[in-house]
């Protein structure tokens, strides 16, 4: 098992502890949480067998912890792997847990950015549709960099959709702007759409 970073994961007892070095061939591992909730458990490995435990943990055990590492790593694997949608990865991955398991891990929209992210860092594109209507948007291409809201308006899964994208910002130097330029372009869009139209305004005299 790994974490999101890929560091080795160990899991004993409801407890996950992070590698932390080896010796001969010995490995030793610290309580996942001893960075953040200075937790002192440890324990000692050779050829995956427990040999020394130090069970000095200050919180409880999650004994689903398994189960939803094991989770996590396949929807990682699946976003370095795959051009599946953001959303399908996750709804596999929590298709098989118990509720136990889901009621521990982080909410729906924290899943969903870790995907994202791990799918950014190894460049792995979604597969290009085969119809509009079949057309499914990843949520990380509805905002920007700097997490605002960019598709403003998406008529739905019908033959003649309509998708605008803007920012909230874009929009109202639109709505206050005394000379506005429309361009239609045909060149660049792709099969899938008939037409890019954009809008400009000026705005600070450019």
């Amino acid at each position: 098992m790994e974490t999101t970073r890929g560091k080795l994961l160990f899991e004993h007892q409801g407890y996950l502890y992070v590698f932390n070095k080896q010796s001969s061939n010995k490995i030793i591992w610290c309580c996942r949480q001893y960075r953040h909730g200075k937790c002192r458990g440890r324990l000692h490995t050779i050829d995956d067998q427990v040999v020394h435990l130090i069970d000095d943990h200050n919180h409880e055990p999650v004994h689903s912890a398994r189960e939803v590492v094991e989770s996590r790593t396949i929807m990682n694997n699946a976003a370095k792997t795959t051009s599946r949608s953001t959303h399908d990865i996750v709804a596999d991955g929590l298709s098989t847990l118990s509720d136990h398991a889901i009621a521990s891990l982080p909410n729906l929209k924290n899943l969903k950015r870790t995907v994202q992210r791990i799918r950014q860092r190894h460049q792995n594109p979604l597969a290009l549709p085969k119809d509009r209507t079949s057309l499914v948007i990843d949520p990380e291409f509805m905002k920007t960099n700097r997490n605002r809201t960019f598709l403003q308006f998406d008529s739905g899964s019908v033959d003649q959709r309509m998708l605008i994208f803007s920012t909230k910002k874009q929009l109202r130097m639109l709505e206050n702007a005394t000379h506005i330029y429309l361009d239609g372009t045909f060149s660049v869009v792709p099969e899938l759409y008939f037409q890019l139209y954009t809008i400009h305004v000026e705005y600070l005299h450019h």
